[in-house]
């Protein structure tokens, strides 16, 4: 299975409640949920918390599941689409918005879209100038990654790898926490461990993103 995301930026007149209330409605019920090739359907909307550093512009980061690569690449021609697409100008700026075609890793717990309850950190990542693709996969994929995680209290750990040819982004690490006060831990009381998994030497941190969010299902 494939799983897209994209990441979107509300229109400047547009407050972060007023964004993420149309993208639930009718954005994302009925409108996205009428494309009957969308196996899974998360919306990850951005919750700023203190003292994480959020560096990137996106204000939401829609997570889809689809069959193949085929499907993916064919869900612009979906009879459903162009009414969803034609929504976007209701509440986001379509020219900014970016996308990734990956495929998931269950590090800890399964791949898939989850119950969607807790806090979700997900670190959006370049690969460093001097790593190639393929160094940058393999190296990245730590053979430690899952005591990284337990040591920051993770309770579910997913990297996502990109399988497009130019992304915007190389890989997604999606970490998960029980609620704020348990992602305000992690950063506070292990910093070695939260350099070490969001910072290695295969990531571009300058180019590299971090979205602290919670998540609705809607499929």
């Amino acid at each position: 299975m494939i799983k897209t995301m994209a990441l979107l930026s509300r229109k400047p007149d547009v407050s972060p409640e007023e964004f993420d209330a149309h993208w639930h409605h009718p954005h994302g019920d009925p409108l996205s949920l009428a494309i009957d090739t969308l196996r899974h359907y998360i919306q990850s909307t951005r919750k700023p918390v203190d003292p994480v550093a959020v560096n990137g512009p996106y204000d939401g980061i829609a997570e889809v599941w689809l069959d193949d690569v085929e499907t993916a690449a064919g869900l612009t021609e979906h009879p459903r689409f162009a009414a969803a697409q034609a929504d976007q100008i209701n509440f986001i700026q379509p020219d900014e918005v970016r996308y990734l075609m990956t495929e998931e890793q269950a590090v800890v717990g399964e791949t898939g879209p989850g119950d969607a309850t807790g806090v979700k950190l997900m670190h959006l990542v370049k690969r460093a100038p001097e790593s190639s693709s393929e160094d940058f996969h393999a190296g990245w994929a730590g053979s430690g990654d899952a005591q990284l995680g337990a040591a920051l209290g993770v309770v579910r750990h997913v990297r996502c790898h990109s399988i497009d040819e130019e992304p915007a982004y190389d890989g997604v690490r999606e970490l998960w926490f029980e609620d704020l006060h348990a992602l305000q831990r992690a950063h506070a009381d292990a910093p070695e461990s939260w350099q070490a998994l969001l910072a290695p030497p295969t990531v571009d941190a300058s180019q590299s993103t971090l979205f602290v969010c919670t998540q609705r299902r809607l499929r």
